[in-house]
């Protein structure tokens, strides 16, 4: 792939998430609480916010590596949606744990001591 395509791909691919956060919020969280679904699951459940966002996230998981071995031996299957559907929701929700992180300042305090991880706002 190409640079040019790879960042064609980068910038479908982010437009697509944040379409699709912008739909599944209306879904999920409420106009005040991005991350309300999880707060109200962690509740109901006995979770925290992060375990029950990897719940949902390792269902995508699971679709996304069976999706890889099935390629590898060349098996088809029915799917309930293209597997481009579940990467982008393992996107979405990987920003999600980045907003429980911020959320929890761990992120923060994550930056601050390993600086040359990250990237600055002027880097991107």
């Amino acid at each position: 792939m190409t640079p040019k395509d790879f960042a064609a791909l980068s910038d479908a691919t982010f437009n697509r998430l944040k379409a699709l956060s912008a739909i599944k919020s209306g879904e999920y969280a409420n106009d005040a609480d991005k991350l309300a679904n999880f707060r109200e699951a962690s509740a109901r459940l006995g979770l925290t916010p992060e375990q029950v966002l990897l719940v949902y996230l390792d269902k995508h998981y699971a679709a996304v590596t069976n999706f890889i071995k099935d390629q590898v031996v060349g098996k088809t299957r029915p799917r309930s949606e293209p597997i481009e559907g579940r990467v982008h929701d393992m996107m979405v929700y990987l920003l999600l744990f980045m907003a429980l992180l911020s959320e929890s300042r761990q992120l923060t305090s994550t930056i601050n001591d390993s600086p040359s991880l990250y990237f600055e706002d002027d880097d991107v």
